[in-house]
């Protein structure tokens, strides 16, 4: 197969791209490979493959950028953080079900703004209290 048959996808999800991100939150994002437009495909390689080659080609043409691969979680993500900036980016692939609870969550949100009041303040409440860990495997 040619490579020209496939493309990169990548899709904002999270806190960031349903109205409930706090100030200072990373963005997440999930990147697939697209075979002629219509379903997720990976050539040859695995997803913890993808993500590391992903994560060696930032390092090499971003010096600036810290790029740390955690790769054996449930959820394989690169995390990214612009020294510059402090903008931080969670990088993950073929997370559609995390991309499907964000569009969720930003319908809840357009149905009724309390929501989005309520998950902030659950948020904060959770992260003051240490118990917004996904090493425990809470979010």
């Amino acid at each position: 197969m040619n490579g020209a048959l496939f493309s990169a996808h990548i899709e904002v999800f999270g806190s960031s791209s349903c109205e409930l991100a706090a100030r200072g939150s990373d963005l997440d994002m999930a990147f697939s490979r697209v075979c002629r437009g219509s379903q997720v495909y990976h050539l040859f390689t695995s997803p913890q493959t993808e993500l590391k080659n992903v994560a060696e080609r930032l390092q090499c043409r971003y010096r600036e950028m810290h790029v740390q691969r955690l790769l054996h979680a449930r959820v394989l993500i690169v995390n990214i953080q612009d020294e510059d900036t402090g903008i931080e980016v969670d990088l993950s692939t073929d997370n559609t079900l995390g991309v499907w609870n964000s569009q969720l969550l930003l319908e809840y949100v357009s149905i009724d703004v309390r929501f989005a009041q309520i998950v902030v303040l659950v948020k904060a409440w959770a992260s003051a209290h240490g118990i917004q860990r996904i090493d425990n495997n809470w979010t």
